[in-house]
């Protein structure tokens, strides 16, 4: 099973793996969608660039594997991500997370909480 599908499931609430698979495509087509490979381990993080304004741009997709998560990886890719970003001369990066437990990895990077957020969809 893909990434992007792993990541669909476990989404809250769970996201259409069709319509993010997609999205997965388009970020692969732009050069927009990175991989974490550490020496000895593999492929062990996922992630990327979505939409983006003149500022700023959108990290989507951020996925470890259950059996890879807690080693750091996930974290390597944001700090990644974010110099990949500023390489491309954006100032800012805005990234949703519906995660909401305890040891949250955006606040241990000292990511900024701007406010929270509501997905909504429209026939």
């Amino acid at each position: 099973e893909s990434w992007a599908v792993q990541f669909a499931r476990e989404s809250v609430p769970p996201l259409n793996s069709t319509v993010l698979l997609a999205m997965t495509k388009e970020m692969m087509l732009r050069k927009n969608l990175f991989f974490l490979d550490k020496e000895g381990v593999g492929p062990c993080a996922m992630g990327g660039f979505g939409r983006s304004t003149p500022n700023s741009l959108v990290i989507n997709e951020v996925f470890v594997p259950r059996r890879l998560r807690r080693k750091g990886y996930g974290g390597e890719l944001i700090q990644g991500l974010l110099c990949e970003a500023g390489a491309r001369g954006y100032r800012k990066c805005i990234l949703f997370s519906d995660f909401k437990g305890e040891e949250n990895l955006y606040d241990r990077l000292g990511l900024e909480r701007l406010g929270r957020f509501s997905e909504r969809n429209f026939p």
